[in-house]
């Protein structure tokens, strides 16, 4: 269930990664010259704010912190939606990157926990299987990503750049923005049912 939620979370990732050239194009409507700014405004804050969520897992642990990253990450991805210009989009895209940098540092924390936690329990070391079965979980977003943009292809009409339907500009506003919240929504509600136990119990 753990990995079933990050695989939402990494399925924004993907997402975000691959339609900001498209979100360019055809939302904020830059020519191709400052779509690298877009990008780094989101790759490249991510490099200090890695700091940032390391002093939040310091504070709070790795359970909470994994749960708030999850929430700000849903959260930071609205301001995308709104965005017009260049400006909108960097200062979006920076958002964006406090939620992604709070996603890179937590799973691994909470995950490294939990394979501890299963030593102590069996005296067994099986970090290789965690490893191989959360990368398999993990791995199943880019079918998720897939079928998010097949099914908003399919609601506006896009079917390439040559043909991009009557309203490009709302279909990639729904897939950069609100099919990302929709599903940190769904990680968010997974890994707040989950149950990690105190090591006194």
């Amino acid at each position: 269930m753990f990995n079933l939620a990050n695989s939402f979370a990494q399925t924004v990732n993907g997402l975000i990664g691959s339609m900001i050239p498209f979100y360019a194009k055809y939302v904020l409507r830059i020519p191709e010259s400052q779509v690298s700014l877009l990008l780094a405004s989101v790759f490249v804050s991510v490099i200090p704010l890695v700091a940032v969520w390391y002093w939040i897992v310091r504070r709070l642990g790795a359970v909470r912190s994994w749960r708030l990253s999850l929430a700000v990450y849903g959260l930071s991805v609205i301001p995308l939606w709104f965005g017009s210009n260049l400006a909108g989009g960097i200062a979006a895209g920076i958002a964006v990157g406090f939620g992604l940098a709070g996603f890179l540092v937590t799973p691994p924390v909470l995950s490294s926990q939990i394979i501890d936690r299963d030593f102590e329990q069996t005296g067994s070391r099986r970090e290789g299987v965690y490893t191989a079965v959360g990368g398999f979980i993990t791995r199943s977003s880019g079918l998720i990503s897939a079928l998010a943009f097949w099914v908003v292809g399919m609601l506006f009409g896009y079917v390439s750049g040559e043909q991009p339907g009557p309203d490009s500009q709302a279909t990639f506003r729904y897939l950069i923005s609100a099919v990302p919240f929709c599903l940190l929504a769904v990680s968010f509600l997974i890994a707040s049912t989950l149950h990690f136990p105190d090591k006194s119990e």
